[in-house]
């Protein structure tokens, strides 16, 4: 996204205290499945919990490019396996 000449991240990488209400709404959702979830998550156990139609791969997709933005950006961690993790 551009502001004003300027390109502008819309989903900003986790510096200091930066808070998650700095995040896009259904990021802000995705976020917390993970940080409630007793473990390391599937793509697929957090698709289920946003009621997606987890049976069908490719309905998937779209979160697993969102859960490894928020893991490149600091807010997760993604392991080895493909499973994540808070990040704090």
């Amino acid at each position: 996204m551009t502001v004003i000449g300027r390109s502008v991240l819309l989903i900003p990488a986790r510096v200091g205290g930066l808070d998650a209400e700095v995040l896009p709404p259904d990021y802000q959702r995705i976020l917390a499945i993970v940080r409630d979830a007793a473990g390391p998550v599937k793509v697929k156990e957090v698709g289920a919990k946003l009621g997606l139609p987890v049976q069908v791969r490719g309905k998937l997709e779209p979160l697993r490019g969102k859960l490894t933005k928020l893991a490149d950006r600091g807010w997760l961690r993604k392991l080895a396996d493909g499973r994540f993790t808070s990040a704090f």
